[in-house]
């Protein structure tokens, strides 16, 4: 008998290409190894979520330890 383990899918983080007002490619600026211009990461609602319940949690946090 052999048992499927339900492993979760890894999260990659999504980044596109940059473009400019114009709409064509934004080129990696050679003076800053570290920072690649050309990639732009793309946040989902998710994403967006999370982040406000955390801001929320935080908030809460230092409201409740004023009173």
């Amino acid at each position: 008998m052999k048992v499927e383990s339900k492993k979760k899918p890894v999260k990659k983080v999504v980044r596109k290409r940059a473009r400019t007002a114009k709409g064509h490619f934004v080129a990696d600026d050679p003076k800053t190894p570290f920072i690649n211009e050309a990639y732009e990461t793309v946040y989902t609602k998710k994403d967006y979520v999370i982040a406000a319940v955390i801001l929320l949690a935080l908030v809460s946090v230092f409201w409740f330890s004023k009173i």
